[in-house]
């Protein structure tokens, strides 16, 4: 069972961010949350949701954990509600919403009838969560990355990797370049298709889907890898020219330890050499480190676990932390949330083109564990030039195709309340990036298309005095 301790929260900002206080959301069945994520797909009935996985308490006659959903605003917000019923399942591990669009999860239904855990697809119609590998007795499944180009489905294990190249009809190991018996805590793939692991033995790189696995140098062989994430890093002194075109090519590495160490790569070096940026407090791990991109802000999360062998190590040291200075210095967010039980998982959901909520789940190895709380967020757009704009003007984004991140940059001649929107080629929409008075000004808009197919899609920008189009190619 995933069992996390303390919460980072990142933020990369170009601007202010105004945050209000946490308040609770309900507590979903079982010992405490084991992951979090926001989904927007899954229909009419589950989609615009929280998702969270609970741990399970003195098998088998405790409280079983499992999956569960609860909307994020009206009147059900906070109600969360079991998918598979009396005859569901028992652990929650974790959860992953595909580049594919689909919802994963590690889950163990019954321990007297499933040996381990198996790796589960949503079904809506079911509704249930479909096996499409279940694991040998022993085993464990700790992260899942599902990638759209080539169509990839991986899961890290206490065996290394597995991977299935036909949407989940057959998996195989996939372990070439990795030590034997390395658990692995965490998969991520950047947008050229690049994948690393954080593991046991180590931080591992692929760059051909999984073939082939190389070592990364800079982390102390007595500390143990324990999350990875690609962000797309804005402040490198390593490109001296940061323009947006070259932003969009710098993209970085972090990666979080067992010993609360957070280290960065780049891809100028194939994320191959890493460097220590900071270091939290001593024997508390670092266990999840998120990226969230849009329109002037960009944002990772992280928390902290338990150790190695899944010893729970429960104490009053869980806090959410925030850096404005890609982790340079971090300071707490805690305001509204218990001093224990610690928070084990955050999610994200974007509201518009400046707010966002922020949602943090609680673990406490105990029937009725601990609940989830919500932040409303509001970050302060970028400007990036003084000068005032002589016209109205939308400019062509870029890069252009894109996968999955691209930059919209417009110009305002003076005050406009001001509106920019994304559709899709039916002219359905699928974001409002902004929604609110700007003042006179360039800005830029960072958009990412995480979780939408390819295809085409159009932004719009909208003023009192001005209005365009223009169309943009997602590109996986």
């Amino acid at each position: 069972m995933k069992i996390l301790l303390l919460a980072v929260f990142v933020l990369f900002i170009c601007g202010h961010i105004y945050s209000q206080t946490w308040f609770p959301m309900g507590v979903p069945e079982g010992s405490g949350v084991t992951d979090l994520v926001y989904y927007s797909g899954g229909g009419a009935v589950f989609g615009d949701k929280l998702w969270a996985t609970t741990g399970s308490v003195d098998w088998p006659t405790g409280q079983r954990g499992g999956v569960f959903y609860s909307a994020v605003s009206g009147t059900y917000q906070g109600i969360w509600y079991r998918i598979g019923g009396s005859a569901g399942y028992y652990v929650g591990r974790t959860l992953e919403v595909g580049q594919d669009g689909n919802l994963y999860a590690s889950l163990w239904r019954d321990p007297a009838t499933f040996p381990a855990d198996a790796l589960c697809r949503f079904e809506p119609q079911g509704p249930l969560f479909g096996i499409m590998y279940q694991a040998q007795a022993g085993d464990n499944i700790f992260s899942i990355a599902v990638k759209n180009s080539p169509h990839t489905i991986f899961a890290g294990t206490r065996n290394g990797v597995i991977r299935s190249t036909d949407n989940g009809t057959t998996f195989g190991y996939s372990n070439t370049g990795i030590p034997d018996s390395a658990w692995v805590y965490d998969i991520a793939f950047d947008s050229s298709g690049i994948l690393a692991i954080a593991s046991s033995k180590g931080v591992f790189i692929s760059t051909d889907n999984g073939d082939n696995w190389l070592t990364t140098t800079g982390i102390s062989p007595e500390d143990t890898a324990k999350v990875v994430e690609f962000v797309n890093d804005t402040t490198s002194t390593l490109f001296g020219n940061n323009s947006p075109a070259l932003i969009q090519d710098n993209r970085a590495l972090f990666v979080g330890t067992q010993k609360g160490e957070i280290y960065k790569g780049f891809k100028e070096d194939d994320y191959g050499v890493l460097f220590l940026i900071y270091i939290f407090i001593p024997d508390e791990e670092i266990s999840r480190i998120k990226w969230m991109i849009s329109w002037g802000f960009n944002a990772t999360f992280g928390r902290t676990t338990s150790n190695e062998s899944g010893t729970r190590k429960i104490n009053n040291t869980g806090n959410v932390y925030k850096s404005t200075d890609n982790g340079t210095t971090w300071n707490p967010i805690n305001d509204g949330l218990p001093p224990n039980p610690p928070v084990s998982a955050i999610a994200y959901k974007i509201i518009s083109g400046n707010t966002a909520q922020l949602y943090a789940g609680l673990f406490n190895d105990t029937t009725n564990g601990a609940g989830v709380y919500k932040l409303d967020v509001t970050v302060d757009v970028e400007e990036t030039d003084n000068e005032i704009p002589s016209e109205y003007l939308l400019e062509q984004n870029y890069p252009n195709p894109f996968n999955p991140s691209t930059t919209i940059k417009f110009s305002l001649p003076k005050e406009s309340f001001t509106k920019l929107e994304i559709f899709n080629a039916l002219g359905e929409e699928v974001s409002t990036l902004i929604s609110e008075t700007l003042s006179a000004g360039t800005y830029e808009y960072e958009w990412d298309a995480e979780g939408l197919q390819s295809g085409v899609y159009f932004y719009k920008l909208n003023t009192n005095n001005f209005s365009k189009m223009k169309k943009m190619i997602l590109l996986r």
